[in-house]
């Protein structure tokens, strides 16, 4: 981490370092580092959605941007990025709820439900762009399924904070890998 760097430097530093400094030195460097990889010709989107969540690394962050390049470059892309979208889209302005998978009754939303039991067990904080995508993948028929079938917004408070728990769940795993959110089209 180049936060961590930074902060070992400070501490052997003969003056005092604020933690407002730092954060400055952090930020010039990832800004210099959107401009190095804007430099190689990757989009600005896909730069963007790589620095948010792995700019204090990078060798992750390039890495991130490299493969996100070649994900939004796929003739299926818009259709992947829509359905992660609108499980972001709904859930933005919620609440955190746990998720209680027994009110999940459902065949559309128990399906969604175990699909993401799947991608959950593969994805983790060591993953990388490539594997968290291919982990969501068989998702997205699922997610579709989904917002066919299912009205997310019951009247029932527990089963619509079941359903938004289930799609905030959804949403959180590209968390600490890349931020989609700052793609073009999200």
């Amino acid at each position: 981490s180049t936060r961590a760097g930074l902060a070992e430097a400070a501490r052997v530093m003969p003056v005092d370092v604020s933690p407002e400094s730092l954060d400055a030195a952090m930020d010039f460097i990832i800004g210099r580092l959107q401009v190095m990889l804007r430099e190689t010709g990757l989009a600005f989107d896909v730069v963007e959605a790589s620095l948010a969540t792995r700019g204090e690394n990078p060798v992750l962050a390039r890495e991130a941007a490299q493969q996100l390049t070649a994900w939004v470059a796929r003739d299926d892309w818009g259709f992947v990025l829509d359905n992660y979208a609108r499980c972001v889209r709904i859930t933005r302005e919620q609440p955190r709820f746990a998720l209680d998978a027994a009110l999940l009754c459902e065949p559309a939303e128990q399906a969604l439900y175990a699909a993401l039991c799947t991608a959950e067990a593969a994805i983790g904080p060591e993953s990388d762009v490539d594997g968290l995508l291919t982990s969501f993948m068989p998702l997205v028929p699922f997610i579709q399924a989904f917002f066919d079938e299912v009205l997310v917004m019951d009247k029932d408070a527990n089963l619509r904070e079941a359903r938004l728990a289930l799609l905030q769940r959804i949403a959180g795993l590209a968390e600490g890998i890349v931020d989609l959110s700052k793609l073009e089209g999200f």
